[in-house]
């Protein structure tokens, strides 16, 4: 287990990074469905996973919650913002735990 103190750089940036994703979860949330901004944190989000998590279940969970479409019924898309979360907090658990692999590091 690392200590947050004990993380490498990259370690620390990533997790800089999905906090702020997981801080903007609630805005998301409010849009009570599909909008630009939301595809843009979404993308964003799986951009971080590809970045620090890539083999991780936690991006696999991620690349599968479906959000619905914009004409889909709001449930549909609060319980994958609230899956979504839930895969964030994972990886977060995990950086803290593990660290991330730097690149070439296998």
């Amino acid at each position: 287990m690392t200590e947050v103190g004990k993380l490498s750089s990259e370690g620390q940036r990533a997790l800089e990074l999905f906090k702020e994703q997981l801080d903007a979860v609630p805005t998301m949330r409010n849009f009570r469905g599909i909008t630009p901004e939301f595809s843009r944190w979404k993308d964003s989000t799986a951009g971080l996973f590809i970045k620090y998590l890539p083999d991780s279940s936690c991006y696999n969970r991620f690349c599968i919650i479906q959000f619905g479409s914009e004409h889909a019924a709001p449930e549909r898309y609060l319980r994958g913002c609230d899956l979504a979360e839930q895969c964030i907090r994972a990886a977060i658990q995990d950086i803290e735990r593990f660290d991330v692999k730097s690149a070439g590091q296998t």
